[in-house]
């Protein structure tokens, strides 16, 4: 098992977690979080979303680690999580979803800067660290957990890229008999 930043790559985020995680996070993270989670799109290709790219239709991306090209299709909760995005302060020119104060898409280093901020409160809370990345597994087990195609929401080329992906994370619920 590999593991990086000293957390295991099997976590699988319970919706109690996400929830405790957006309380006390500020608000953009907590909509970074949401949108995250809602099309399990990888950090990156987020961070680069661009407002031309938020059509009639949908959301347009690239994949920028597969080529993948997608469309999000609307739905209630995706619309929801762009609005709330679109509502935060934003310079005039900001071309991208989310932008810094400058209108500029927030860097890796950045943005892992205020993620790391978030967890360290969360751990001084009592919770238990997780990555940005175990949104993206926790989209995707959900995913197929709710008879969805998660590997089209993943932009995998193969299924057994997003099965591998989902297995590490999957549990079964079990009812004990007392």
């Amino acid at each position: 098992m590999s593991v990086k930043c000293g957390l295991a790559h099997d976590r699988y985020i319970s919706d109690q977690e996400f929830e405790g995680v957006k309380i006390i996070a500020s608000e953009l993270i907590a909509i970074v979080m949401d949108f995250a989670y809602i099309t399990a799109m990888r950090k990156g290709d987020i961070l680069k979303l661009r407002l031309d790219q938020i059509t009639d239709e949908g959301i347009w991306i690239k994949q920028s680690k597969t080529g993948s090209k997608q469309l999000y299709e609307w739905t209630d909760g995706l619309i929801d999580v762009v609005n709330r995005a679109r509502a935060l302060k934003r310079p005039i020119r900001g071309l991208y979803l989310f932008c810094t104060r400058q209108g500029q898409p927030y860097s890796d280093t950045g943005f892992k800067a205020m993620w790391n901020r978030v967890q360290v409160k969360w751990a001084e809370s009592g919770g238990q660290r997780f990555t940005f990345h175990d949104i993206r597994a926790k989209a995707l087990t959900d995913a197929k957990r709710m008879g969805m195609d998660a590997q089209s929401l993943a932009g995998h080329a193969t299924s057994a890229m997003t099965e591998h992906y989902i297995k590490q994370r999957e549990f079964k619920r079990v009812v004990p008999l007392r």
